[in-house]
Formats: C-alpha cells, structure tokens, sequence
C-alpha cells in the first residue's frame, strides 16, 4: 500500500507537477489541527500548501475520525522523540548536580511544618 502511494505521487508529480502540493507540519498542527475539524477546502486551505518537486511525509486521514483526535496522534508523532532527550537529558542533570552536593529546591507540597529548636530544625511532609 505504501509502495503503491509512492508510485502514485511520483506519476502525479511527472504528469501535473503543478497539482503535486505540500505543507509544513507547523501549519497542520496551528490552531490544535483546526484545519481537520471541517472537511470543505476553500481558497486559503489551498494556499496554506506550496508547489513542490518531492513530498518528505505523506499524511492520510479520513474524516470519520475526530480532528481532535488526529491533532493529539500528529503531535505525539512529530514530538515524542525529542520530548523523550529532553526528559532524560534533564534528568541526567539533576541527577549530576544532585551528586555534585548542589542542592535543588523542590516545591513542597502539601503542608510542610518545621520542628526542631534554634540548632536543629525538620522539615515534616504531610
């Protein structure tokens, strides 16, 4: 089906390249994927696309499903793995300056009370 695709958008682009059209992700995920909560093109969802020589990522969908729904599965799609560095790259770090002596304040949460006398004070979690 893949391969199929394939041949059809190479046909497409030697037979009306001007028909072969494409647009960045950052304009079909704008407006949390706006562009998939109606199904009738008008002149300026045409323009949001360009004429170009080679299409990168081919996106298909069908309308029974809720625009919604295909914003949330584009972003977790184009986002997951750079999310995914991010996460361990900062845990990394804290982890390094947590070995390193540098404390890190934590956000208390919950009520915190403090006990102890003037040389030796607690912090207490509930």
């Amino acid at each position: 089906e893949r391969q199929q695709c394939t041949d059809f958008l190479q046909e497409l682009a030697v037979l009306h390249p001007e028909l072969l059209r494409a647009t960045t992700m950052r304009l079909v995920l704008r407006r949390f994927g706006s562009i998939f909560r109606n199904s009738s093109g008008t002149a300026s969802t045409f323009e949001m696309s360009k004429p170009v020589e080679s299409i990168g990522k081919f996106i298909s969908h069908a309308w029974s499903t809720p625009g919604w729904l295909k914003n949330v599965a584009l972003m977790y799609h184009t986002n997951v793995s750079p999310a995914t560095v991010a996460a361990f790259a900062t845990a990394i770090c804290l982890a390094m300056l947590e070995f390193a002596g540098v404390g890190i304040p934590m956000p208390l949460v919950g009520p915190c009370y403090l006990v102890g006398d003037d040389n030796n004070l607690y912090q207490i979690r509930i």
